[in-house]
């Protein structure tokens, strides 16, 4: 994780940030997580931060790897509660 930004474009995860900023005006704590730039992995994050709910979200470059952290995520963590947005305009069979 977060190897990709050294060495290529990166998403900026704008739809998460609106997202974020409309939860907080409403007094609920968000993190985000950017598997792009990060260092740390995912699962700590999510021990530490202990989230309701994990929202997941991509772009169509990034459908394949972001439905594995998403099992990944269930896997450790079963009782998490987990929402996929998927932007996703085609995928080869």
């Amino acid at each position: 994780m977060g190897k990709l930004s050294k060495i290529s474009f990166v998403f900026q995860p704008f739809g998460l940030a609106y997202i974020a900023a409309f939860l907080r005006d409403r007094g609920i704590e968000v993190k985000i997580f950017d598997s792009q730039v990060e260092k740390e992995p995912i699962q700590a994050i999510i021990k530490s931060f202990d989230p309701n709910i994990i929202g997941i979200t991509c772009v169509t470059a990034l459908v394949y790897s972001t439905i594995e952290v998403a099992k990944l995520i269930k896997t450790e963590f079963p009782d998490k509660t987990i929402r996929l947005l998927l932007l996703v305009v085609s995928i080869p069979q």
